[in-house]
């Protein structure tokens, strides 16, 4: 559903580079800021969609436990809410701003780029790149979908086990198969982490797999979820 969503716009964003490409304009950014705000919408759309299902799916499994620290399901949902509302708020304008849109400038320019090297003129880059539009879109809102699809869920998940104040600890589970990274693999090591600290994972501390702290090369396609013990 969310790769349907945003498909038009990448696909919108890249045609309109071809087209702005071919007028010898490689200047590109001002095009993509023209539709941030169709993007950071359906972003905010996903976000609000996921943390819903999974602070349903999560409340549930944390109020079939024994724990004697749980609150109750209401204060618990207004404590989510208000901390979700607002990371939902500015995190989709963010994400946009200061990372979407500029990888898919930068897939753009290397594109632009290679044509160039290839002694290609700008109006034939700019049809080589209508050509293979379909694949730059199919592949841009896959990636796209999967990351913050990802990064909203492990959020959720994490955030309502905050938001109950139950006493719990944290593993780091990753997929184990050949495109998983070496150091998610070995991140599976990490057991029993309190929920208030974080993850070390490549050098870098995340809450939770996907943590949006973590670099592009740590958090892109990442599959890996933490599953909570609740003592």
């Amino acid at each position: 559903m969310f790769v349907r969503e945003i498909s038009p716009i990448i696909r919108k964003q890249i045609l309109l580079s071809a087209e702005s490409i071919a007028n010898g304009d490689t200047v590109i950014s001002s095009i993509l800021v023209e539709d941030q705000s169709d993007f950071i919408k359906a972003l905010k759309v996903q976000y609000r969609r996921v943390g819903d299902f999974w602070f349903r799916d999560t409340s549930a499994r944390i109020l079939g436990t024994k724990s004697a620290t749980i609150i109750e399901r209401k204060d618990a949902e207004g404590i989510f809410e208000q901390s979700y509302r607002q990371w939902l708020e500015t995190f989709a304008v963010s994400r946009v701003v200061s990372t979407l849109n500029p990888g898919t400038i930068k897939m753009i320019k290397t594109l632009i780029d290679k044509g160039m090297r290839d002694g290609k003129s700008f109006q034939q880059i700019s049809k080589d790149i209508k050509g293979i539009e379909p694949r730059l879109t199919s592949f841009r809102a896959k990636r796209i979908a999967a990351t913050e699809t990802h990064t909203a869920l492990t959020k959720t998940v994490h955030d309502t086990v905050a938001s109950f104040n139950v006493q719990a600890t944290k593993n780091w589970n990753p997929v184990l198969d050949e495109r998983t990274r070496a150091a998610h693999v070995q991140a599976f090591s990490q057991r029993n982490i309190p929920t208030n600290l974080p993850f070390i994972v490549m050098g870098e501390a995340l809450m939770y797999p996907g943590d949006p702290a973590g670099s592009a090369k740590n958090i892109i396609f990442c599959r890996c979820v933490a599953t909570y013990n609740i003592t």
